[in-house]
């Protein structure tokens, strides 16, 4: 099985589509009117500054995207700066590494009990300092300083960010969200190749089976060759981290059939289950192997990356893409540039009988910020974390200074990337802004764009003078949000607590088996080696883990 981690927790590997939007002017939070101001009362408040200055010490990270202004660093910049001047909170960091050394950095504070103020972690880690007792109890001051729209960002789907960070009914942890769509499959396909071949879009699994087939086969793209796939599979999600094969191939066409790998699940008894056991998996891995004795997947799938597949996507090599919201920008992009006629079309995951599928989803947030065990002012942390929301909703004094740099000297320099303490989305926006910009590009009406976020993006991009541009926003905001916004349900884990005993001891061994064993299954083992497969993950542990997360869920 495997442990879910936050996907580019400390890598900053992905920008999300605010951040884009931030380059150009700041997003503005759904539902909020851009000229909403917030007071700043004499008493203790929300933003209030203090008397005194105040020091928090935070880690950074840094990565190849990330550009400062002339004469400013990582140890000082706008942000800095602003909360200086705002709050009279000073910024320091303890330590400055890139991102793929964060979580090791972190991990030795840890256990030489040497934490910045204020420290992102992942769900392991706030285990263990909220276990070892090295982490402030933060109810009170996250109840008392966090302004409603903070709470609410953080709070999303009835505040399950926040259970793996409450203890006794107390929290430690603020979680720090991400785009609620970042983990979930839509389908995209070639447009001229259903035309060329006469195809519609396929609703069920069967119609699915056929296109694929019909994409590998019957020369969709006219040039005499059989040099097609009909389906991106990748030797797994994450760019060939451990993980299932085919990635969100795998999740689509799984979740097509109502079982959802990776996850755990209600089984009709009431209790939880891991979805790849289901014996549900079966049909899922039968199809997957007509594919690849066909010849509709690729056969070297077992050895290439999510890079490597969507460099196939780039150069017409595949009809059908199972992927974000933003796969638009990548690949989808790539292959319009190499090709004028490469347009797709966005339409939902088929299901077996037709009916609306339910995707699945991985938690919108995977990180959280702590703060050390004796630290004089933890209500700074909410008040900076105030002042960041504010940036990002437009609001007040924080918002106004946030659009005018997003205007100036930082408009292409991604300095939300830097922003203190750390950076977190909201993980609704850009849903909302692209059913903004849908209903006005829709009716033709550009009242309808409500938000600041919207409007940025509509101006910015959607009617830029460069083409790939308008088309790559014009395909996220007008289409693929819709259809993202059409699922009418999400099937998120019921297991969402930091990892058990026995996840952390076995875990990494039973999610290389799991990759290993369907892999065999897709590429030529017969079909009832998943029922010892199945045998192998209870006899290796998966039978305690099972224990372990139904006990957890008794006491839930």
């Amino acid at each position: 099985m495997k442990i879910h981690r936050f996907r580019g927790s400390y890598s900053f590997g992905f920008l999300s589509l605010l951040a884009i939007a931030q380059m150009a002017g700041c997003a503005s939070q759904a539902g909020k009117s851009p000229n909403t101001e917030l007071s700043r009362p004499e008493t203790d408040g929300p933003v209030t500054p203090y008397a005194e200055p105040v020091t928090m010490t935070v880690w950074a990270g840094m990565n190849d995207v990330m550009r400062f202004a002339s004469g400013e660093s990582i140890d000082d910049n706008l942000h800095t700066r602003y909360m200086k001047s705002f709050l009279n909170l000073e910024f320091h960091n303890k330590w400055v590494a890139d991102g793929g050394k964060i979580g090791e950095k972190i991990d030795l504070d840890i256990s030489s009990n040497d934490l910045p103020d204020a420290v992102q972690v992942n769900v392991e880690q706030m285990s263990r300092l909220i276990k070892n007792g090295q982490v402030e109890d933060l109810t009170d001051v996250w109840n008392k300083y966090a302004l409603p729209g903070l709470k609410a960002n953080m709070g999303y789907q009835n505040r399950i960010a926040f259970t793996p960070a409450t203890k006794s009914g107390r929290i430690f942890g603020i979680p720090l969200p991400s785009d609620m769509g970042n983990s979930i499959a839509l389908m995209y396909i070639r447009k001229d190749w259903l035309r060329n071949l006469h195809r519609q879009v396929p609703r069920t699994t069967a119609e699915l089976n056929e296109l694929v087939h019909a994409f590998a086969s019957q020369d969709p793209d006219g040039n005499g060759k059989k040099d097609t796939w009909g389906v991106a599979f990748e030797q797994a999600a994450e760019g060939g981290s451990v993980g299932l094969p085919g990635g969100m191939t795998m999740d689509a066409l799984a979740a097509g059939f109502g079982v959802y790998p990776e996850l755990w699940v209600s089984s009709p008894d009431g209790k939880l289950s891991y979805g790849t056991i289901s014996d549900r998996m079966i049909p899922v891995l039968s199809m997957l192997k007509d594919w690849y004795d066909s010849g509709a997947i690729d056969p070297e799938f077992a050895i290439k990356d999510l890079n490597r597949v969507s460099k196939d996507v780039a150069d017409g090599r595949i009809g059908i893409v199972f992927g974000p919201f933003h796969y638009p920008l990548w690949p989808l992009k790539d292959a319009l540039k190499n090709n004028p006629n490469a347009d797709w079309i966005v339409a939902p995951i088929p299901s077996v009988d037709g009916k609306p599928a339910v995707p699945k989803a991985l938690p919108f947030s995977g990180s959280w910020v702590v703060v050390r065990s004796g630290y004089e002012h933890p209500e700074a942390l909410i008040k900076a974390l105030n002042v960041t929301y504010m940036m990002q909703a437009n609001m007040g004094e924080p918002g106004k200074f946030w659009d005018e740099a997003g205007k100036g000297v930082y408009k292409d320099l991604s300095a939300h990337l830097y922003m203190k303490p750390y950076l977190f989305d909201s993980p609704v926006r850009n849903l909302q802004s692209g059913k903004e910009i849908h209903a006005a590009l829709q009716s033709g009406d550009e009242t309808k764009l409500v938000s600041t976020s919207a409007r940025n993006i509509y101006a910015n991009f959607i009617q830029s003078k460069d083409k790939l541009d308008a088309w790559t926003f014009r395909k996220i905001f007008d289409e693929s949000e819709l259809v993202l916004s059409s699922y009418p349900k999400l099937q998120y884990s019921a297991f969402f607590d930091a990892p058990t005993p026995e996840m952390l001891t076995k875990g990494e061994a039973l999610a290389r088996l799991e990759h290993e064993q369907l892999t065999r299954i897709i590429m030529g083992s017969p079909l009832d080696m998943f029922g010892r497969f199945k045998e192998k993950w209870v006899k290796l542990g998966g039978d305690a883990i099972t224990r372990e997360v139904n006990a957890w869920q008794q006491k839930q």
